[in-house]
């Protein structure tokens, strides 16, 4: 009960700041996607000391918010962005969990690995928030993406604490359940064709029904991917910054990918 009191107030605080933000948008929207980013990658870089890492924190502080303020500048006159930043970002998050979870000597080589993983990961997934909210209604497209989210994970937790009985991949994260992964991915089908449909975002059901098919996988599995990094650092929540909810990057795990999932959608099939 505690906790979900915690998590209430947290979003009470937290989620107006967010809309002022995206409806903002601008240099000032750009600002707090950087400050997140370079909290998020912190607290990775915290976990990666658990491991007998020592990454340069001020290098990957500096490095992703250069990267998202990459993306801001891409922002202003938007164009299409090769899928090359959510590769790497795949790709440095695999990279950050093998390293870790290696009984490898540690040497300045992966030091240096996870120095520029670190911000690879985070920064070229956060690095679509600015260029999805530079499209064509690109407003609506961010609070869409943000609300579906944290409606799936919000949903999939609840309903996993009250229905679950079958854990999903215990080795990973000890709570997750298949009951509560179905309840998400339902919501997402569910609520993304109301929002994009009412809002006047997409025409074509079977494009919506397809977004919110995809938004309902993507999410979760990056909510895993990160859950996984934490398993492997033996941590339970990336940090403390967001009492009830954990740490910042807890809470982007999901959206994070999903930001770009919704720019390529929106790119490749409506605009």
């Amino acid at each position: 009960m505690l906790q979900v009191r915690l998590r209430l107030i947290t979003a009470s605080v937290a989620l107006p700041i967010l809309a002022i933000l995206v409806f903002w948008g601008g240099w000032l929207f750009s600002l707090g996607i950087a400050v997140v980013a370079a909290v998020a990658v912190i607290e990775i870089c915290n976990m990666a000391r658990s491991g007998g890492f020592y990454p340069l924190s001020i290098v990957s502080v500096f490095s992703v918010v250069l990267i998202v303020c990459i993306g801001y500048f891409l922002s202003q006159d938007p164009l299409y962005i090769f899928p090359v930043p959510v590769i790497l970002a795949t790709a440095s998050l695999v990279y950050l969990t093998w390293v870790i979870a290696s009984n490898n000597p540690v040497s300045w080589i992966s030091n240096i690995g996870v120095t520029i993983a670190c911000p690879c990961y985070v920064g070229c997934l956060m690095f679509y928030a600015p260029i999805l909210r530079g499209i064509d209604q690109g407003t609506l497209w961010v609070l869409v993406t943000l609300t579906v989210t944290f409606a799936v994970d919000t949903g999939a937790l609840y309903a996993g604490k009250k229905f679950g009985k079958n854990l999903m991949v215990p080795s990973i994260s000890p709570s997750k359940t298949w009951e509560g992964a179905v309840a998400g991915f339902i919501l997402s089908i569910v609520l993304t064709p109301m929002l994009v449909i009412f809002l006047d975002l997409i025409d074509s059901l079977y494009l919506a029904l397809g977004l919110g098919f995809l938004i309902g996988i993507v999410g979760q599995l990056g909510d895993l991917a990160e859950s996984k990094l934490k398993r492997v650092a033996g941590f339970k929540d990336s940090g403390v910054l967001m009492p009830g909810h954990g740490g910042v990057l807890d809470r982007l795990d999901s959206v994070v990918f999903n930001l770009a999932l919704v720019y390529y959608f929106v790119i490749w099939t409506i605009q």
